[in-house]
């Protein structure tokens, strides 16, 4: 009886088309293969694919902003809605004034979005007289709260400075530059009113710039840092009884001056010295024993530490 399982000396490949079952066991390992080498491939080409297929995006961080005007804070008088939202020839004049003066540089002089000072933004400066893709909208209402609160991740600020009239004459100057701006209906001006009280008025509160904000920042941390050096200075060269006493309440004296020259409640008398002394304590510089102290070593102690620090303000300020 002859052996159908028997081995071949030869493959006969015209026996694949009769039997495709042979033809995929033949196949099957190079396919196997086949995957396993194009899925390491990927697998260690994967970083420079996904470089490869991303675009590169304008971050909001990419945005050159301009600068927060100075403005000292004020009572804004309220104002009636309904008569301030229609249109007047003196109130489109004043609005063009205004318009001039905060934002052509950005918008251009026609409002098309096409100022010097808008070059460098990143999105481009709102173009006025094409109605399509606005964030907040281009009726009455919507350029108010542009007008508010700005528009975050972009160049646009807030013009909240400016009084409630100032901010309704820009926007009718702006919707001068319209074809055909969308109309607010009474509804709408209620709302805008009850959001932001215009009819009742406000008081505003002082604001400075970005810039200033930053250098009196960095001008405080550094006479900060002076302070806490010199006062780390006297500490480590005291002598006598008082320091005997240092000794005993204070474990790390540069951190100890950190707490002093950056603390203002423990300047008032030696219970506020414990309270404000006692909530981070060992973290602060100033050991548990501290809290032990007699009345006495207290109050010398704290004598000491409060003319230490005003011989620092008397420093600075000749």
């Amino acid at each position: 009886m002859e052996n159908k399982f028997r081995p071949e000396d030869e493959i006969n490949y015209k026996d694949f088309l009769k039997n495709p079952l042979r033809l995929f066991a033949v196949v099957y390992p190079y396919l196997i293969m086949l995957i396993i080498v194009v899925g390491m491939y990927w697998v260690f080409n994967l970083d420079n694919a996904y470089l490869n297929t991303q675009q590169k995006q304008l971050l909001a961080r990419d945005t050159v902003a301009p600068e927060i005007p100075m403005q000292k804070g004020a009572m804004m008088e309220g104002v009636n809605v309904k008569e301030i939202s229609v249109p007047s020839a003196e109130m489109i004049a004043k609005g063009a004034e205004l318009y001039k003066a905060n934002c052509s540089s950005c918008h251009g002089n026609e409002g098309k979005g096409d100022g010097i000072a808008g070059a460098g933004l990143n999105p481009k400066p709102r173009n006025f007289t094409d109605l399509q893709g606005w964030k907040n909208g281009a009726q009455l209402s919507h350029m108010w709260k542009t007008l508010e609160e700005g528009i975050p991740g972009t160049g646009m600020v807030a013009y909240n400075y400016l009084t409630v009239v100032d901010r309704f004459a820009l926007i009718h100057y702006m919707h001068s530059l319209m074809p055909d701006f969308p109309k607010d209906s009474d509804s709408d001006l209620e709302a805008l009113d009850l959001a932001y009280s215009l009819s009742e008025g406000k008081v505003t509160s002082n604001q400075i710039s970005v810039s200033m904000a930053m250098t009196k920042m960095n001008e405080e941390y550094g006479n900060n840092k002076t302070k806490i050096e010199q006062l780390t200075n006297e500490l480590n060269t005291v002598e006598g009884e008082i320091a005997t006493l240092l000794d005993k309440v204070i474990s790390n004296k540069e951190r100890a001056s950190v707490t002093l020259v950056h603390g203002k409640i423990w300047q008032n008398g030696t219970d506020a010295f414990i309270q404000e002394i006692s909530s981070t304590i060992n973290d602060n510089g100033f050991t548990p024993t501290t809290l032990r102290l007699t009345k006495d070593e207290l109050t010398t102690l704290h004598s000491f530490l409060l003319n230490a620090r005003n011989r620092l303000n008397l420093q600075s300020q000749s």
